[in-house]
């Protein structure tokens, strides 16, 4: 994850510098378009797979849950609130991305795995969290 972190910084950069190119002749046009959508493109798959890491993180947060110190089962909880929040925050990089994006078949076919890929996380990390409020019922 800290990886894709400065993936990100460097994906964004390059979209910034892509914008910066000359736009006065059709030429130059098309070539910052092309560059501008290359960028644009990469900047949408690093929050991608940060969105596909977050399940692999709730799915460890379920394992803390289940077969961890009793004592600490709150902070398996927050692990899967922490890793849900993150999915969240990574689909709405990927959607803002896509609004820029020409490729429709991109945009649609990752706009719909992601959108996939936050709903199984969502009931995931919401199974998780019912697993720790039961721990904490009165028995």
């Amino acid at each position: 994850m800290l990886r894709l972190v400065d993936l990100d910084t460097a994906a964004f950069n390059k979209v910034m510098d892509a914008n910066r190119l000359p736009k006065g002749t059709d030429e130059q046009n098309r070539g910052r378009d092309e560059a501008v959508e290359a960028a644009t493109r990469e900047a949408t798959l690093v929050p991608f797979e940060v969105l596909k890491h977050c399940r692999s993180l709730v799915a460890l947060a379920e394992t803390a849950a289940r077969r961890g110190n009793r004592n600490s089962v709150s902070d398996a909880g927050v692990a899967a609130l922490t890793a849900r929040a993150a999915a969240e925050g990574a689909y709405y990089n990927v959607l803002i991305n896509l609004q820029g994006m020409k490729d429709v078949a991109f945009k649609e076919a990752t706009a719909a795995e992601a959108h996939s890929l936050r709903e199984d996380i969502r009931r995931q990390a919401a199974a998780v969290n019912k697993k720790i409020e039961k721990e904490f019922e009165p028995r």
